[in-house]
C-alpha cells in the first residue's frame, strides 16, 4: 500500500568518489491507519495519502581496490497523513564495504 517516487543526480568529483542528490516522495495507495514495517513513530491518519518528503546526500569513495566508504545524511518531512504532531526527521549513515 505505498508507492515510493524517487528521483536523483550523481557527479564524480574524482575517479574515485561519488556525490548523490536523491528524491522521494512516499505517498499510500489507499489511506490507513498503519505503515508495515515502517521506522516511523506516528501513525498516519487513514484519511489522507501523502505519507512524507526525503531528501538524501550520499558521498562515497573507493579507497582502495576492495574497499568502500559512504556516508548518506537524510532529512524526511512528514506529509499530511501525520497532520501537525510529527517532527521532521533526520539520520545519517556510514558504510564501509571490505571485499575479499
Amino acid at each position: 500500500n505505498l508507492s515510493v517516487y524517487t528521483g536523483g543526480i550523481g557527479i564524480k568529483p574524482t575517479k574515485k568518489s561519488s556525490i548523490e542528490i536523491l528524491y522521494h516522495y512516499y505517498r499510500q495507495n489507499e489511506p490507513a491507519s498503519f505503515i508495515r514495517d515502517s521506522q516511523i513513530d506516528k501513525d498516519p491518519n487513514g484519511r489522507d495519502k501523502e505519507i512524507g518528503h526525503e531528501v538524501d546526500v550520499v558521498f562515497g569513495v573507493k579507497v582502495h581496490k576492495n574497499i568502500k566508504f559512504s556516508l548518506a545524511l537524510g532529512y524526511f518531512r512528514p506529509g499530511e497523513t501525520f497532520e501537525n504532531d510529527a517532527d521532521d526527521a533526520k539520520f545519517i549513515n556510514a558504510e564501509l564495504k571490505i571485499s575479499f
